[in-house]
């Protein structure tokens, strides 16, 4: 039985300027905090009209800002694959005839 060589498709890179994105993500962060504190700071008084409006808005606030925070952290360290097209090919020709 052969052994076969491996051979890898594609190279991993990292990409560049991942300190500005780090950066960014920090400070949309910080304006999602203030929108909560903001919510929570100016809650309609009983009687007033809107209640149900507030309520609506903070729980979409509310969805937004924990989606983003379970999300985002996972795109601080995005890599690009690049193929080696030639290898691509050879890799078909050999599984071609085996």
């Amino acid at each position: 039985m052969a052994v076969e060589e491996y051979y890898p498709l594609f190279e991993t890179r990292r990409a560049k300027g991942r300190l500005i994105y780090i950066i960014f993500s920090f400070s949309l962060f910080v304006g999602i905090c203030f929108i909560w504190v903001y919510r929570v700071s100016h809650i309609p008084r009983e009687g007033e009209d809107g209640k149900w409006a507030w309520i609506g808005l903070l729980c979409a606030e509310l969805w937004f800002g924990l989606y983003w925070l379970l999300r985002h952290p996972f795109r601080w360290n995005p890599v690009f694959r690049q193929p080696f097209r030639h290898k691509l090919s050879q890799r078909v020709k050999f599984h071609r005839y085996v």
